[in-house]
């Protein structure tokens, strides 16, 4: 039972979380590009994914045909009573109720930008940067690593 002692701060139950620990995930402001991708990636590793966004989109529905568990309404009830990780974006607000609902319950809550250092942090990585065409160098970058064997994942900023 993944237990957290109530005397550590959700900051220190951050940086002692291993991304092997996590296996009931929920995000907020899960239709997004990045956290979408943040959120196949842990489906794909066998956990739990479920989240919160605020419209339907086709980024949403084709998480939902995914299996990803994915709510309209912003309602603490269907938030899973006891994630090991609840990742939101910055471009939902801090007044959000679902964010504050697990700050107040203690959980492990943490940034997009925080989680996808933890992933770079335990992998090899190649990152691209720039003004224009980051996207289409990296959907290449990926397509020829996993066309030759060699596998990657691959956290793109638009759609392949």
């Amino acid at each position: 039972m993944n237990q957290k002692p109530a005397h550590i701060t959700q900051e220190q139950n951050a940086t002692h979380l291993m991304l092997t620990d996590i296996r009931v995930i929920y995000f907020i402001g899960i239709g997004g590009i990045g956290m979408s991708a943040i959120a196949r990636y842990f489906a794909s590793k066998g956990a739990a994914v479920s989240g919160y966004d605020r419209h339907a989109t086709p980024l949403t529905a084709a998480l939902q045909k995914e299996g990803i568990e994915v709510h309209f309404e912003d309602n603490t009830a269907l938030i899973p009573a006891s994630p090991d990780l609840v990742v939101y974006t910055p471009a939902i607000g801090e007044m959000n109720q679902s964010l504050a609902f697990c700050r107040e319950k203690g959980f492990v809550v943490v940034k997009r930008s925080d989680i996808l250092q933890w992933i770079t942090e335990q992998s090899f990585n190649i990152c691209v940067g720039g003004s224009h065409g980051k996207t289409s160098i990296s959907s290449m970058t990926a397509h020829i690593l996993r066309d030759t064997g060699y596998g990657c994942n691959a956290f793109l900023g638009g759609i392949a």
